[in-house]
């Protein structure tokens, strides 16, 4: 796992700057014209101009931001901007937002500097969601639903957990509708929070596996984010059985064309038996589908896909 031992330097026109080990140092740094720009004293109507424009004049933008000016709109934004790196400050209590923060930008943007490094790679690793600075499985998700699903679809967040993945379904699917399921309360009442402005989300109390009692229409996605909540009770999890149930009713719910992301996390007992079940079970039923991991760690979460 990276921390901030892993961190090096390396030299540009006399200059020191940080860059996390995971991005490989070469040449391309060297001679580079870069900018770098303090994010909260740019008007925000003028972002994607201003980085547009360096980027046509050859600039490597490097940004400055304090994580506590970010949102899920502005982190979907910097995704598209062209920005080449960041600096990431940020204080002790601001731990999570920053984790969060990383699990969901570009893997094409470095991160040269950030605050309580060893502190958001140790908070990374307890999440089983991120292998040090590596990018997440979860972003690999991210980019195929992106590309998948439509403005008017309807899909499944068979998880809902802390709600992050159900506010980016929403997000996607303005004139559609997402359906959330989880069996702990706190989790329908921090997903409900953080979805209150988007109409088209109904949450319901209750395991995935029963997903068919309140779906009575043809679905685009389902996701299964699978294991335990993120800072919750590590003794509640998904579990065979009702996972592969859930799966099953999912599949029958699944439009023509449509998905079933899995992310598995073998790393814990009942997450090495899912990852033996779940691949058993779309074999057995001779389902069409397909791996994506980011490493070769065999207990690394990795994504499965489920296509119809």
């Amino acid at each position: 796992m990276t921390d901030i031992s892993n961190l090096y330097k390396y030299s540009n026109n006399n200059k020191r700057y940080y860059t996390l080990k995971y991005y490989k140092q070469n040449n391309d740094y060297k001679g580079g014209v870069y900018k770098r720009l303090d994010f909260n004293k740019i008007k925000s109507d003028d972002y994607e101009t201003i980085f547009q424009k360096l980027h046509q004049q050859h600039y490597q933008v490097i940004l400055k931001i304090n994580i506590r000016d970010f949102n899920e709109e502005l982190t979907s934004k910097l995704n598209t901007w062209k920005i080449h790196g960041l600096k990431i400050k940020g204080t002790l209590k601001d731990i999570n937002l920053i984790s969060n923060f990383l699990e969901n930008i570009n893997d094409n943007i470095v991160i040269y500097s950030m605050s309580w490094a060893s502190l958001v790679n140790g908070n990374l690793v307890k999440r089983k969601t991120f292998q040090g600075f590596n990018k997440s499985i979860l972003n690999e998700v991210r980019k195929e639903i992106k590309d998948l699903v439509l403005d008017n679809d309807v899909v499944v967040d068979a998880t809902v957990g802390k709600g992050y993945d159900t506010l980016f379904l929403a997000s996607l699917t303005p004139l559609g509708k997402v359906y959330g399921f989880d069996i702990q309360k706190s989790a329908i009442t921090e997903t409900k929070e953080r979805t209150k402005d988007y109409p088209n989300v109904k949450l319901y109390l209750k395991s995935h596996a029963l997903m068919d009692e309140e779906i009575d229409e043809k679905v685009k996605m389902v996701i299964f984010n699978l294991g335990y909540l993120p800072g919750g009770d590590k003794k509640i999890t998904t579990t065979v059985k009702t996972t592969i149930i859930a799966i099953q009713k999912a599949y029958n719910l699944l439009l023509e064309g449509g998905k079933i992301f899995i992310c598995i996390y073998p790393g814990h007992d009942e997450g090495n038996k899912e990852d033996i079940a779940i691949r058993e079970f779309v074999e057995k039923s001779k389902f069409n589908y397909y791996i994506k991991r980011n490493t070769d760690n065999k207990i690394a979460p990795y994504l499965l896909v489920i296509e119809k």
